[in-house]
């Protein structure tokens, strides 16, 4: 893919039999992506309960672990 100065890195990819474009951090401890997009590529992650909270967002639910 073209890489544009100041934009994130991004490759297509394919999870299972899904295509997706995924952004490229190699700079991070953890990676959080939406409910609705674990439940179309369906991965595989254990179901866990607790919050994630970043800076100036409000708390979001964790609804699993991979």
């Amino acid at each position: 893919m073209e890489e544009k100065p100041g934009r994130p890195i991004c490759v297509k990819t394919k999870v299972g039999a899904n295509k997706l474009e995924a952004m490229v951090d190699m700079g991070v401890d953890n990676v959080y992506i939406l409910k609705e997009l674990v439940d179309e590529i369906n991965p595989p992650y254990k179901k866990e309960k607790g919050y994630v909270k970043g800076v100036n967002v409000n708390s979001l639910p964790i609804h699993g672990v991979s």
